[in-house]
């Protein structure tokens, strides 16, 4: 079996490029710097990925615009022309060259930002909330019709937060605050947060790409356990031999201080409730994450 794996330089592309050959798979890096097997310039509805993709029976998509800020119509466009457009370009060549199965790495951002009680499962209203979800959504709904013209294969993931060593974004952020600050306020945040570790996402694609059952599929996924973010804090503090207090700040004030401050979106991430139902995973794949989220984050080191 021979797999194309894009962004094979970013975080979880390494992850998984590593944990795939540890599988004994022939894997092709695909990546805009040097070290891979092929080096791409811009992604975009021009780009071309033919060389890479001979002879490849899966193709992996992980490359993407995910942090860059955006703002109105020029940001949101950025972010369709590589998320969208460019990603369909990917799979219109894949199918061209008979690549059997397309696995396509979304977010559950396509959803919506907070679950109020209700988990989202694959089956939950589409409610992207910033230009980054909304050019996923845009890609997953043109790989379902692009499937369905040429038969090949499209494998949907939708994963949570990821979290892992050097893991980018906002777990990195709190990774930092923790380091700085032995004081943080989530004492009464009785949340409830998925996320998934970077080994747990990578068996879970490496499922994918070897189960029939996953033909044409759409999964939301997690480590399969919610958590406040006061455990989820403390947990990382743990595993980086910190002690930190937590304060009883009502999430209430938190909330309505980061209005204050222009940060709604960011405080709604770490204080409201977005929890996954794997049921899905489990029950169709009979995939179970293989390891703890203390497990996990008892591997992140402090330096």
């Amino acid at each position: 079996m021979r797999v194309a794996v894009t962004g094979a330089n970013g975080f979880l592309g390494a992850a998984l490029s590593k944990y795939l050959l540890s599988k004994s798979i022939d894997i092709v890096r695909i990546q805009r710097c040097s070290g891979g097997d092929y080096i791409i310039d811009d992604i975009n509805a021009d780009t071309n990925w033919s060389p890479a993709l001979e002879q490849c029976d899966t193709v992996i998509h992980v490359a993407a615009k995910v942090h860059t800020p955006s703002n109105g119509v020029n940001g949101l466009a950025s972010f369709m022309e590589v998320n969208r457009d460019g990603t369909l370009n990917l799979a219109r060549q894949a199918a061209a060259l008979g690549v059997k199965r397309f696995i396509f790495i979304s977010t559950i951002g396509v959803h919506g930002t907070k679950t109020n009680g209700q988990p989202f499962n694959e089956a939950s209203p589409r409610q992207p909330h910033s230009d980054y979800a909304k050019s996923k959504n845009e890609a997953e709904l043109g790989l379902k019709k692009l499937s369905l013209d040429t038969g090949m294969e499209v494998v949907v993931i939708r994963p949570t937060l990821i979290y892992g060593q050097d893991a980018p974004g906002n777990f990195n952020r709190l990774v930092k605050l923790i380091k700085c600050s032995p004081i943080l306020p989530f004492a009464l945040c009785n949340n409830k947060r998925s996320f998934i570790s970077v080994n747990n996402l990578c068996d879970f694609i490496f499922t994918c790409v070897v189960n029939p059952d996953a033909a044409n599929q759409e999964f939301v996924i997690s480590d399969g356990r919610a958590v406040s973010i006061s455990e989820f804090t403390n947990c990382i503090a743990g595993a980086l031999g910190k002690k930190i207090f937590q304060l009883p700040i009502p999430v209430s004030l938190m909330l309505s201080s980061a209005k204050i401050f222009s940060c709604s979106f960011q405080a709604e991430q770490l204080l409201c409730d977005l929890d996954v139902d794997i049921t899905k995973s489990t029950s169709l794949l009979k995939w179970m994450p293989p390891e703890t989220m203390a497990v996990a984050i008892s591997k992140i080191k402090s330096e």
